[in-house]
């Protein structure tokens, strides 16, 4: 099944790569409709893993899932104790929209500045 958003379905991709074999990138990516980048991506996996470089990659989070897990039951289901379902539900709301929108990163909170970390996105 290919991803919703990929600007190239696998056939496509394999299209890419054999017109990008005679002529240059940018052109065939102009014929295609594609941006530059996008067409170099491709023919780079494709020349880095070969056939398995032309299928979609998934897009789930590889760390961010188990991260949030931890921190749920560190901050969160172990910081008090509940007396009702109902009051543990309605914490949790609360809750989440704090972790999501008001909490500062890890690396903030271990006392760096947004600029010493903001690199390491880039």
């Amino acid at each position: 099944m290919t991803q919703r958003n990929a600007p190239l379905p696998p056939e496509g991709r394999r299209r890419l790569i054999e017109r990008c074999a005679s002529r240059p990138i940018a052109h065939v990516a102009a014929e295609m409709g594609i941006s530059r980048a996008c067409a170099s991506k491709g023919v780079n996996r494709y020349r880095r893993h070969g056939e398995l470089g032309l299928l979609d990659r998934p897009s789930t989070p590889r760390q961010q899932v188990e991260r949030y897990n931890r921190i749920l039951a560190e901050e969160f289901l172990y910081a008090r104790t509940w007396t009702s379902e109902d009051q543990r539900r309605k914490g949790l709301a609360v809750w989440n929209i704090h972790y999501n929108y008001y909490r500062p990163p890890a690396e903030q909170s271990a006392g760096r500045r947004p600029l010493d970390y903001a690199g390491a996105w880039s």
